[in-house]
């Protein structure tokens, strides 16, 4: 199997005729220039980016070397590997395998901006809801620290899913049970999707969960982390889960569920309410985003100073299954209530005050007269 061979085009999934019109010499570009700058929660990663960059290190980037707390899968050098949402470090490049593929929305960035150029991996631009290869094309795909970062989660693992061969191998690792209100990489990755989505996909068995402080895990994590190699369970036709139309991802101003939780972060902190409540409205009721609807809801109703409707929202989220599975929801759900009653008291107060004042003049008034 060739390079060539293994492409198609991201949308239709048609074989793809003319490679070279995407080739630009240091990656191939599957993403128009731009279409993510609408994303406030791209433009913070991009900003980390340009501030902590120093450079691709081979030795400490290699996967293998620096996440050893995973039995990664064996090899036998006939594979396709891919790395998801590599960032600028070509972090598969000691493996000696057929093929090695880093895939980034932000490798057009990665190359023009950071000078990155990977020596032994081909790099490509593209969406992870979006993937230019063929379904069941890859042996082994590494995931790591990216699946908490991208706009769509469920969307992606149904990319993963499709491209991986039947038996085909998904390395894990990312933020597991973290804030679900954070502007870069608001929380999903937890219990609950663990054992719902993600394990009627693939075989869990491998997967740890390791807290905060554990020493195999990287000292400047702020959260506990979870990973492991999963296998492949059931076939590409009996996928479980609804996809959504692929040129909704292709659309330069479509905003995921992620983006959108960023984005409706962004307004509330700017006190632009009209924004938030219009960007919170879109997130989809059912699925991953329930308990982040249910505490942007809450967050701007406190903004609006509907202090009833907030108390409603919150008693709900802490009934909400994946509340009762992740300590830091929990913690998210407490501050907002503190918040909450905190302004409501300065609200009560404040009423007061122009009470007091306001009877104050009347009897000045009356003892006038």
């Amino acid at each position: 199997m060739n390079l060539a061979s293994l492409f198609v085009d991201p949308v239709t999934l048609d074989p793809l005729e003319d490679l070279a019109s995407h080739d630009r010499g240091t990656h191939f570009e599957f993403l128009p220039k731009g279409s993510l700058s609408y994303s406030n929660k791209n433009e913070k990663e991009l900003a980390h980016f340009k501030k902590t960059y120093r450079g691709a290190k081979a030795e400490s980037d290699d996967y293998r070397q620096r996440i050893n707390w995973i039995d990664h899968p064996e090899l036998d050098g006939s594979e396709v590997v891919v790395d998801i949402g590599c960032g600028p470090y070509d972090n598969i490049s000691s493996l000696g395998v057929r093929l090695r593929l880093a895939i980034d929305d932000l490798a057009s960035f990665y190359t023009e901006e950071l000078m990155f150029t990977p020596e032994r991996s081909t790099l490509i631009s593209a969406r992870s809801e979006l993937i230019p290869l063929k379904s069941e094309s890859v042996d082994i795909i590494y995931c790591i620290n990216m699946l908490d970062h991208v706009d769509d989660v469920m969307e992606t693992v149904g990319e993963l899913f499709r491209v991986l061969k039947p038996d085909g191998k998904l390395v894990l690792q990312c933020y597991f049970n973290s804030y679900p209100l954070q502007e870069t990489e608001p929380g999903v990755i937890d219990g609950y999707f663990v054992s719902e989505p993600l394990s009627k996909l693939f075989d869990i068995s491998q997967v740890r969960a390791l807290a905060l402080g554990d020493h195999s895990i990287n000292t400047s994590y702020n959260c506990d982390v979870i990973g492991g190699v999963l296998r492949k369970n059931r076939p590409l036709a009996e996928y479980p889960f609804p996809r959504k139309p692929r040129e909704r991802f292709a659309d330069p101003g479509y905003l995921g569920p992620q983006s959108t939780i960023s984005n409706a972060l962004s307004g509330l902190d700017k006190n632009d309410l009209v924004k938030a409540a219009a960007l919170i409205s879109t997130l989809e009721i059912g699925g991953l985003h329930d308990i982040h609807y249910l505490l942007l809801q809450a967050k701007l109703k406190i903004a609006q100073e509907d202090f009833g409707a907030a108390r409603l929202l919150l008693e709900g989220a802490l009934a909400h299954p994946r509340a009762k599975q992740n300590v830091r929801t929990q913690l998210t759900i407490c501050r907002l209530e503190r918040q909450r009653i905190l302004k409501a008291e300065r609200k009560i107060n404040s009423d007061l005050k122009l009470l007091n004042e306001k009877l104050a003049k009347q009897f000045k008034v009356s003892g006038a007269t």
